[in-house]
């Protein structure tokens, strides 16, 4: 009876975990892709999902090691910033953490964790972020439609717009060195389309920006970006 009880702790305790995700993470989402050490270019944004599970109230805190590179914000599902470094008395089981990466930011590894507070005890997800060389250049002001398909962009929205504009930006500053044709064909391949007229026929629903299949699209870039050694 007594190993019952230790092995039905032991599954309770294992039920209640914090998490981190990447900004397309969606609950319906069967595969998500594990984050442990993302790539974050400089001068740049990068979303996060934190979601909470087997929990109803929690206290949440976000640390870095060092803690002057990084400035962190987590919204709640009201999207307005919850208090910084920590957060007590949380019901929201998924939270956006949104972090700014300075232009003069070290080309490092940095630790980042999310440190949810639950029961007496501490339940802690460690990220070991990868600070690339790549820069995102000041100028934003094109989404993929524009870049890819000469047309209109939708109206910015929301962060994951934001971050859209900052991956074309970057595609733009390797031009000289790639050269459009190329970073065009590597770029629509990792949307899942043939060629760009092709993705392009689909501008009102463009494959590959909705999930996170689009990450391979970033990963490219900041690949691309690397000097050359």
């Amino acid at each position: 009876m007594r190993i019952w009880a230790l092995a039905l702790l032991a599954i309770n305790l294992a039920a209640q975990t914090v998490e981190i995700r990447s900004e397309f993470w969606t609950p319906g989402l069967a595969a998500a892709r594990e984050i442990i050490s993302p790539a974050v270019a400089r001068n740049a944004f990068t979303t996060f999902r934190v979601i909470a599970k087997g929990v109803s109230k929690y206290n949440l805190c976000v640390a870095a090691n060092p803690d002057d590179v990084f400035k962190v914000v987590v919204y709640g599902a009201d999207k307005k910033p919850l208090p910084f470094p920590c957060a007590d008395d949380l019901t929201e089981s998924h939270l956006i953490m949104d972090v700014w990466t300075p232009a003069l930011a070290p080309v490092a590894r940095i630790r980042l964790e999310a440190q949810m507070w639950f029961d007496d005890r501490w339940i802690i997800y460690p990220l070991e972020v990868r600070v690339q060389d790549a820069r995102v250049p000041e100028k934003r002001i094109e989404g993929w439609l524009g870049y890819l398909c000469g047309k209109p962009d939708p109206k910015p929205s929301g962060m994951t717009e934001r971050n859209y504009r900052q991956d074309v930006a970057m595609a733009r500053s390797l031009e000289d060195r790639l050269g459009r044709e190329t970073l065009v064909r590597e770029i629509v391949t990792r949307l899942g389309a043939p060629a760009a007229e092709a993705w392009c026929k689909a501008w009102d629903r463009p494959p590959g920006l909705s999930g996170e299949r689009y990450l391979k699209v970033r990963d490219y870039l900041y690949s691309a970006a690397q000097p050359v050694q």
